[in-house]
């Protein structure tokens, strides 16, 4: 019986474990350095405990009292709730419906082509204030006209660890994050509930907000900020153990090999030192 067998064994096995480690160790270093996450900050903020963090963006300013005013490529309907017509002649995009009305876009100058109005300046105004504005025009053609003006296509995007990722359509203003989330089946498994973000300003072209929310404390989730805008961006940072996963994909069918080569091997060493 050779005796030296189990030595060349051992300094098989300990050669391909040193690989598998220092291959283990390359691509856990790789993921560290490139986490494919989305939106990097700081990890410091995650280690604060705070419920709200508010990076980019001035912390005096109060969103609750935000509301969205209207702009270039919105698209506006009207709605007379004292039944008066305006749609004759006029076309039903298929953003409109009978509950919200016949629906306007808004172009580049900010102005709105309506009937019998012609073109009207509706850039800046609120929901509340273009109504007040529209009721004072029409009533040179109607008693007492009440108008009701919605806001359609505004949308937020929902990415991340959520079962259903996509872009969805803000129906109510003061949608909050929890709601949305819900709407795209949850945060996953393997989603953060202490690091979810809200990322904002990137459509509008400035340097982009953000939000983090640890949606484990009370205090996130009654915070006003949770209210959503026009293409905020919410995004549910994945826990390391599905950025590890990830990082190894890549290398799968190579540990593969790797691990029947082994194994195949191991088992003819054996043999032929028996």
């Amino acid at each position: 019986m050779d005796l030296t067998q189990p030595t060349r064994i051992n300094r098989f096995g300990a050669l391909i474990g040193l690989i598998c480690i220092l291959m283990v160790t390359a691509i856990t270093g790789c993921s560290k350095e490139n986490r494919n996450i989305l939106f990097n900050t700081p990890k410091q903020y995650e280690k604060m405990g705070l419920a709200v963090v508010h990076l980019n963006g001035d912390s005096t300013k109060s969103t609750e009292e935000y509301q969205h005013r209207i702009g270039p490529d919105d698209r506006i309907a009207l709605r007379f709730l004292n039944n008066f017509d305006i749609s004759a002649g006029v076309t039903i995009t298929k953003q409109g419906s009978a509950e919200s009305g016949v629906s306007f876009l808004v172009d580049k100058g900010g102005m709105v082509s309506l009937p019998m109005l012609g073109r009207v300046e509706v850039k800046g105004l609120t929901k509340q204030e273009a109504q007040v504005k529209l009721e004072e025009l029409y009533s040179a053609n109607f008693k007492n006209p009440s108008v009701e003006v919605s806001i359609l296509g505004l949308s937020v995007a929902v990415q991340g660890e959520v079962r259903s990722p996509g872009v969805y359509q803000l129906q109510r203003e003061k949608t909050t994050v929890l709601e949305m989330i819900a709407t795209a089946g949850g945060i996953t498994q393997y989603g953060k509930k202490k690091v979810v973000k809200v990322v904002r300003g990137i459509a509008q072209g400035v340097e982009p907000e953000i939000y983090i929310f640890d949606l484990r404390q009370l205090d996130a989730i009654e915070t006003s900020e949770l209210i959503l805008r026009d293409k905020d961006i919410i995004y549910v940072e994945p826990r390391d153990i599905r950025v590890f996963a990830e990082a190894l994909s890549p290398y799968s069918s190579f540990l593969t090999l790797l691990s029947t080569v082994t194994t195949i091997t191991v088992v003819a060493i054996n043999i032929v030192g028996r």
